[in-house]
């Protein structure tokens, strides 16, 4: 169908919950967002083919909702969601997901979001944003 891809040149890699629980057993208590530094501040690589993703908006994610309670699984993935948290309304959406998730995980419901079905693919950014806060 289409053109082959490149060879890769390079692997990013992020750690496990397993990972991040067994590294929190042996740091103080703390917030995650926390955690999450220090992690990426002690872990190391062999260099060349991998290298450890340790992106600004992962730790802006998990400091948005150190005061939720979640799991590290679950932290570990709202963190590594593409979520423009330099984006206001973006953030607090963000953080209202994470809130009902863990309300409904505390309850045994299901997490309902009230995003409205649009009859075209949004062609703005605009648009793209008003779907993101809905």
């Amino acid at each position: 169908p289409g053109a082959p891809l490149p060879p890769l040149e390079a692997c990013g890699l992020l750690p496990s919950a397993a990972q991040l629980e067994a590294f929190a057993s042996s740091c103080a208590p703390g917030p995650f967002s926390v955690l999450l530094r220090k992690f990426f501040s002690a872990v190391r690589t062999d260099g060349g083919l991998y290298f450890v993703c340790a992106p600004d908006d992962m730790y802006r994610a998990a400091r948005l909702i150190d005061d939720v309670p979640l799991s590290v699984d679950e932290r570990l993935g709202f963190c590594a969601a593409p979520v423009d948290t330099s984006e206001p309304a973006v953030a607090a959406s963000f953080v209202r997901y994470a809130k009902a998730h863990a309300a409904a995980n505390s309850s045994g419901g299901t997490v309902r979001v009230g995003v409205r079905a649009t009859k075209r693919v949004p062609a703005t950014d605009r648009e793209i944003l008003t779907l993101e806060t809905a």
